[in-house]
């Protein structure tokens, strides 16, 4: 059980922190809403993102913030150069909690003991409702971001409809970006559709970003200019080295991993999504295709599509059907990979990326994709790689991606017999040759499955502590047979361990890289993956 470290009773809001260890969640009415770990990614790019992609680049711009939380998403874009930001937090109680237990994550200091407890020259706290506060102020901004609690809660519901966006976007300037999270967890596809298309409804130009790889938090750029999906502006933003700090905070360690995690590159994208799609069955009847993209072909009499309902005050859609999905979210289990299958229709950034010219972008704009685990888009920019003969490097990125895009034979390692370093006994030592000769017999005719069952039938110390050829074979016949991504996990465990215990042989065996990236990739750990495979690829490329 946690420890309860903080809890107070506000005007709006019952806030409390609760700590497992050196983790800590801040909750509103029992709902987590902020914490120092998992929600890092998303807390910073909910104000990156608008930041990166506005037309003029960060430096001066005005800037409002609905939400305060832990603090991170307010401090984030304060390590950008804008020129002033103001947060509206409804409950004081929120600011309190935030400044007093999430200072380390945030950059900000608590230097009051009233409202608004913080002291910086570029930030003002307003204890306001900030849809009432972006309707009354006589300001206007260059980035309005909202990053407000779940939509299925009631007042926070209004901040997700069309006419809540129609009076915000009187308040941006011209170019002005606007910038929305929305989530894919507890919400129905149809749910998830309606808060897209809402928001889309109301921008001429709209993209829209994972916060992170496989993350079921995702982030809506909206303006009515378009947007730079320029690598070269980027970088230029990422030359300041708080914002490139700040951005690694987010795993974000060079420009192309800002667009690696693009899910929609365009408004009409979106609105294509945003569709309900219904297929005649055998019995006639239609039934609705949960998964469906919009991406595929859709013939008339037996498929058809009509767009999703907007959200708006009148119908309070989003308010009084979303709390049925918290309820039944399980129905929807696994709908979250659509967004990141292979065969996902948008964000095709080879068509919609400008300035990405030199070898060197093409190479790292198609390494940043794997890190994401979108190898197609990884072989349409591998596709126009051509590398110089006398540049090792560039040699090594090459074929680092050839060899996670392409299922070429792997190479074939040598596998000593084993040597207990145990004692064994005369009926302890047969056990372990029949087990042993069983596995290796299995193993070297293809079947890894029977393989990996012999070899586990050995007692665990004596499969490890048998010298490193046995835990090779293990480990390569948990990979080989793996058809879940827990196999692949304990698979990829053995072979780090290995790596990590006898520098000896892993230097005389450098595929335990190579496996060790195909465990990973298959585990959809796929940052270390392709550093994993750099590593044997630079064991294989000649000065």
């Amino acid at each position: 059980q946690p420890d309860l470290v903080y809890y107070r009773d506000g005007i709006s809001t019952t806030v409390s922190v609760e700590r497992w260890g050196r983790h800590l969640a801040l909750k509103n009415n029992g709902k987590v809403d902020a914490s120092n770990g998992d929600d890092m990614p998303t807390q910073i790019m909910v104000s990156a993102y608008p930041l990166l992609l506005h037309p003029k680049g960060p430096k001066d711009l005005e800037v409002a913030i609905v939400g305060f939380g832990s603090g991170v998403t307010v401090g984030a874009a304060l390590e950008f150069p804008v020129r002033h930001i103001d947060n509206m937090e409804l409950e004081d109680a929120v600011v309190d909690a935030g400044l007093r237990f999430f200072s380390n994550v945030s950059h900000l200091e608590r230097a009051r003991e009233r409202f608004p407890y913080v002291r910086h020259p570029r930030l003002t706290l307003f204890k306001d409702d900030g849809r009432n506060f972006l309707a009354a102020v006589d300001k206007t901004y260059d980035v309005i971001v909202s990053e407000p609690s779940n939509p299925w809660i009631t007042g926070v519901s209004d901040l997700f409809t069309v006419d809540h966006f129609q009076v915000t976007k009187k308040k941006l300037k011209p170019g002005g970006v606007y910038c929305q999270w929305v989530q894919l967890y507890e919400l129905s596809p149809e749910n998830i559709k309606t808060v897209y298309r809402t928001f889309a409804s109301q921008f001429q130009h709209v993209v829209a970003f994972a916060a992170e790889e496989l993350s079921s938090d995702t982030i809506l750029v909206g303006s009515d200019r378009p947007l730079p999906l320029d690598l070269a502006h980027i970088a230029r933003a990422m030359e300041d080295p708080r914002v490139a700090r700040e951005l690694e905070r987010a795993y974000v360690h060079a420009p192309a991993d800002v667009w690696s995690r693009i899910l929609f590159a365009s408004r009409d994208e979106l609105m294509r999504f945003t569709q309900t799609e219904w297929r005649r069955g055998q019995d006639g009847v239609f039934e609705e295709q949960m998964r469906a993209t919009g991406g595929e072909a859709c013939t008339p009499p037996s498929c058809k599509r009509a767009p999703v309902p907007l959200n708006t005050d009148d119908n309070m859609l989003i308010e009084l059907r979303a709390p049925s999905d918290l309820i039944g979210f399980a129905r929807y289990d696994g709908y979250l990979s659509t967004f990141y299958a292979e065969s996902w229709p948008y964000g095709d950034l080879a068509t919609h990326l400008a300035h990405v010219d030199g070898e060197a972008d093409k190479r790292r704009m198609a390494l940043s994709l794997l890190a994401h685990g979108r190898k197609r888009g990884a072989a349409r920019f591998a596709e126009r790689v051509q590398v110089e003969p006398s540049d090792r490097e560039a040699r090594i990125e090459a074929r680092t991606i050839a060899l996670l895009l392409h299922d070429g034979p792997d190479p074939v390692p040598e596998l000593e017999p084993p040597i207990p370093s145990l004692p064994l006994d005369p009926e302890l030592r047969g056990k372990f040759e029949r087990f042993y000769a069983e596995g290796a017999r299995a193993f070297d005719s293809g079947d890894y499955k029977l393989a990996a069952a012999a070899l586990e039938r050995l007692p665990e110390p004596y499969r490890t502590l048998s010298g490193p050829g046995l835990r090779f074979r293990y480990a390569l016949a948990l990979e080989r047979s793996a058809r879940d991504i827990a196999r692949h996990k304990q698979a990829a465990a053995e072979l780090e361990e290995l790596i990590r215990r006898d520098e000896t042989y892993t230097a005389a065996h450098p595929e335990l890289f190579y496996f060790l990236a195909r465990a990973l990739y298959n585990a959809r750990n796929y940052d270390k993956a392709v550093r994993d495979m750099r590593r044997y690829a630079a064991t294989q490329t000649a000065d």
